[in-house]
């Protein structure tokens, strides 16, 4: 099976340049080739009507409308077609430029969880999700919206196209609280018991958390724990909880004029030198230049 890199921003996608959304609508969209391809943006794939599967690699998902498949960059996918063909919405995310509007919490947790905010933070469990919509889901409609602004473009448009995202993205969050996450991931035999500990971090993470908590979270051997969620997750227990802190500071550094050593505090870190350090080498600048450029 062959893999193809498609560089999104590089194409004629006028509003992703802009501020940093495009949209692609494929009423009647067909496909049988096992090509994958990946992209140099994050793609939410909003499958209207139909039924189909997604291929990650070399595995094969389900999927159906109406629902949201999210594929984090770089990640190699495609959506297969049976006999009937797919309303299908692309929706392409540069999160590097598009603005993020700040949610109420618990919304606001969700989306790190969603939306990783840069390639660093791509693991075994987020580089493909899906989330599938209630038949009464206000989504396909708003979508629906985005799509007319940013393809019409009429005086205001940005204005317009900043108010729906903010209703998309608390709607996707609330469905993603409400309905749960679809991991695309290999199946592995502690799965429910590593999912609680994933959960108890990503809702507990400005904690000062232990070894000993999540292991008893999990009810499995310190040991035992550390070893099996860095082969669930392709990534350390400590640092998908580090990632997780960074990634709530960044959320904080673009939606608030707070001070960083507040910011610091706020998502669990006690040492601002230790913060700073942390911030610079996954998102390569410091916190303030961070904030600066965006």
């Amino acid at each position: 099976m062959s893999r193809q890199t498609i560089r999104i921003k590089d194409r004629s996608l006028t509003t992703l340049a802009q501020i940093g959304m495009a949209t692609q609508w494929f009423p009647h969209y067909t496909n049988d080739t096992l090509i994958t391809h990946q992209l140099d943006v994050v793609l939410l794939s909003f499958i209207m009507r139909g039924a189909g599967e997604h291929l990650i690699d070399d595995r094969r998902y389900p999927v159906h409308g109406p629902s949201v498949g999210i594929t984090h960059l770089d990640q190699g996918h495609c959506i297969l077609t049976g006999g009937e063909p797919l309303d299908i919405m692309n929706i392409y995310i540069d999160l590097e430029r598009l603005r993020m509007p700040a949610l109420p919490e618990p919304l606001q947790e969700m989306v790190p969880r969603l939306l990783p905010l840069n390639a660093q933070f791509v693991n075994r469990l987020n580089r493909v999700q899906q989330l599938d919509l209630k038949p009464d889901s206000n989504l396909p409609i708003v979508a629906e919206w985005l799509h007319h602004e940013l393809i019409q473009r009429n005086p205001g448009w940005e204005c317009m196209v900043m108010g729906y995202w903010q209703i998309f993205l608390t709607e996707l969050c609330r469905t993603a609280s409400d309905t749960g996450l679809t991991l695309h991931a290999n199946p592995h035999p502690s799965a429910g018991r590593l999912e609680k500990v994933r959960a108890f971090i990503d809702q507990d993470f400005r904690k000062p958390l232990s070894l000993a908590q999540m292991a008893e979270v999990a009810g499995l051997s310190p040991t035992y724990l550390c070893r099996t969620f860095r082969t669930y997750a392709g990534k350390p227990l400590f640092t998908y909880l580090l990632e997780r802190r960074i990634q709530a500071a960044m959320l904080q550094l673009r939606q608030t004029n707070d001070k960083v050593i507040e910011i610091a505090h706020a998502v669990g870190f006690n040492d601002l030198s230790y913060f700073n350090r942390c911030f610079a080498r996954l998102c390569g600048n410091s916190p303030r230049a961070y904030r600066q450029k965006r």
